[in-house]
């Protein structure tokens, strides 16, 4: 096997082993198109995870899977490692897996583990929809949020919120998005986020203690929208054609900057007061100005 998901914190590093070959290395418009955005994208998945002594190099414990992990949701928090993993045997090894094996009849399986000695706090199993791309879990220590798309006559996201100690639902939700399916900028894969008590998937806005809509956020973005979000205490940083920045406190949205754009994935890094901009954009048939890193200060007024 090979590296997959890999995690450092504390003492501890955490990673998990995948089939050889399950990752996409090529860096060329086919491998993307065809492996990452659109749909019916598979999801690279792991056999085991294991955690080592970050000074040593020690082995501490290994978990086995009995069919397939999907990196995607592969979580950590101060107490616990979270995951889905397929009920399926049949995956076991396959390494890039469809959405449909990963999650058919049986349903999927939401894991905790014990993060010091890899025990299994809980496995709970979910009879979710057959989400048919971006599968993702999200974790502020109290809660485990599961997010899911969805092709129905367009995208729709479905979100599911779990106590993150007993592994109960406490809410879902679901929207549709209004995109279209088979898009080709990251439609089917936008990753949530949590910022304090809000859950911000993307055009809207959760209180995460209920699920209730908050109606008085609406982060749409404008112009071109590839990119996943990131987020500092109190704002939201997004791709839509430049950078730009979203605050959670005055609603309202503003560029960063008009001359660069950021990348396609994810590199507006939000970071001990500053935001940083590492240049991601740089072979892109688009067309910007500017392409090269940068570090943005606040000022006060």
């Amino acid at each position: 096997g090979e590296w997959g998901w890999l995690a450092v914190d504390g003492g501890q590093v955490f990673g998990s082993v995948q089939p050889e070959g399950a990752s996409w290395r090529k860096i060329e418009k086919p491998a993307i198109m065809g492996g990452v955005y659109g749909d019916f994208t598979p999801h690279i998945s792991s056999d085991s995870i294991f955690m080592l002594e970050k000074e040593t190099g020690a082995a501490v414990w290994r978990y086995d899977s009995p069919a397939a992990v999907a990196n995607s949701t592969l979580t950590l928090t101060d107490e616990s490692l979270f995951f889905l993993e397929s009920a399926n045997a049949a995956v076991a090894g396959q390494g890039r897996v469809a959405t449909a094996d990963l999650i058919d009849r049986k349903g999927a399986n939401l894991v905790a583990l014990d993060r010091t000695d890899g025990s299994v706090r809980y496995k709970i199993r979910l009879k979710l929809k057959k989400s048919l791309n971006g599968l993702f879990l999200l974790s502020d220590g109290k809660r485990v949020v599961l997010s899911c798309a969805v092709n129905r006559p367009s995208v729709f996201y479905y979100l599911y919120c779990f106590d993150a100690d007993s592994g109960s639902l406490i809410w879902d939700a679901h929207f549709n998005t209004g995109d279209t399916r088979n898009g080709d900028h990251g439609e089917q894969n936008l990753h949530p986020l949590i910022a304090g008590d809000l859950l911000v998937a993307e055009p809207n806005v959760y209180d995460l203690n209920t699920g209730k809509l908050q109606k008085q956020h609406r982060f749409r973005r404008s112009g071109h929208g590839c990119g996943t979000i990131s987020a500092s205490a109190d704002a939201v940083f997004y791709r839509a054609g430049n950078p730009w920045v979203y605050s959670l406190e005055s609603r309202k949205a503003v560029p960063v900057n008009t001359v660069s754009r950021p990348g396609c994935w994810i590199n507006m890094i939000p970071a001990g007061g500053i935001l940083l901009i590492p240049e991601a954009s740089s072979g892109c048939t688009c067309n910007y100005a500017v392409q090269s890193s940068m570090a943005f200060v606040p000022v006060t007024e």
